[in-house]
Parts: C-alpha cells; structure tokens; sequence
C-alpha cells in the first residue's frame, strides 16, 4: 500500500495525479470542504486522501450512482 500512496503524493512524472489535488484542497481548506464525487476511482482517493473535519462533507453515491451524479449534488451543497 505505501507503494501506491507514495506514487500518488510524490509522483515522478509530469502532471497533476488525483491524490496531489485532494491534498491541495486538504492544505487550502483545512478539511472544511464539501468533496462530491462523480462514479469511479476518484470515489476512492477521495476518501483515502480527504481530511474531514465536519460530518456529511463527502458527497459520494457509494458505488451505486450513475456518471453525472456528482454534477447535480455539487450543486446543492
């Protein structure tokens, strides 16, 4: 596992990986961020990597959505 979460963090070629992204939104926010999420593998690096700190702040359809689920629930958080 640290294999993969160090490739993600530290990553050794060009380009923004999704872990990078959602610890840019960690350090921005302080973990006071509404996170929705769309269907597929960015559902899990959102909750590997996301830092809560309030409840109900990760919008996901838990695998049981369909794609453009999240464009909907972003807007009405």
């Amino acid at each position: 596992m640290e294999k993969v979460i160090d490739k993600d963090l530290n990553p050794t070629k060009e380009g923004l990986t999704m872990g990078e992204a959602i610890m840019a939104i960690n350090k921005h926010t302080k973990g006071d961020a509404v996170i929705v999420t769309d269907v597929g593998q960015h559902q899990m690096v959102a909750c590997r990597y996301a830092e809560f700190v309030r409840s109900k702040s990760n919008v996901t359809s838990g695998g049981l959505g369909t794609m453009g689920f999240a464009l909907p629930c972003s807007n009405r958080c």
